[in-house]
């Protein structure tokens, strides 16, 4: 689990039916009023090393 959030995917998926509604209107609202919540911009980058000589359609 990433220290930046405290909430699992698992916890997510089997709450979902109880929060969809509610992340449903709060992505909505986002994208009509073009306003992010300054908690959801925060996000990890974690890098991945480029392997010579592969096919990137299969990576």
């Amino acid at each position: 689990m990433n220290n930046n959030d405290p909430y699992s995917a698992g916890m997510i998926k089997n709450t979902i039916t109880v929060l969809g509604p509610t992340l449903l209107t709060l992505i909505n609202l986002s994208l009509q009023t073009g306003v992010v919540p300054d908690k959801l911009k925060i996000s990890t980058i974690t890098p991945i090393e480029n392997i010579k000589n592969t096919n990137k359609a299969y990576l």
